[in-house]
This record gives structure tokens, C-alpha cells and sequence, in this order.
């Protein structure tokens, strides 16, 4: 039976670490808070636009 992977900063059983520093396995979570790996550079959601076909629901803009 092969032997279960802990993280060495929370000791969670990884599956996948993200990070191996010598023998000691980091999940992906762990590593990017301790500075190991870059987070996800997430692209902006683009702005909303009114549409004037539609009327508004409580009337109150004019």
C-alpha cells in the first residue's frame, strides 16, 4: 500500500501537492498562502450596461 502524502503546514492528506520543497509535500492552498506559488490572476468581469428598451421595475428613475 503506498504511503499517504501530509502537507507540511496544515498536515491534510494531498493527493496532488502543488509544491515539494525536499521531502516535504504543500496542497495548493497551503503553498499560496506560505508564498510558494502565484495566486490566480482572475480576468475582470466587464461593466454592465442599462438597456433603455426595458422599463424599470419601481419606476423611481426618470
Amino acid at each position: 500500500m503506498p504511503q499517504k502524502l501530509h502537507c507540511a503546514r496544515c498536515g491534510r492528506i494531498t493527493l496532488h501537492p502543488a509544491v515539494v520543497i525536499g521531502a516535504q509535500p504543500f496542497g495548493r492552498v497551503c503553498a499560496r498562502k506560505a508564498g510558494l506559488i502565484e495566486p490566480k490572476h482572475r480576468g475582470r468581469a466587464s461593466e454592465a450596461c442599462r438597456d433603455t428598451r426595458t422599463l424599470d421595475l419601481f419606476g423611481g428613475a426618470a
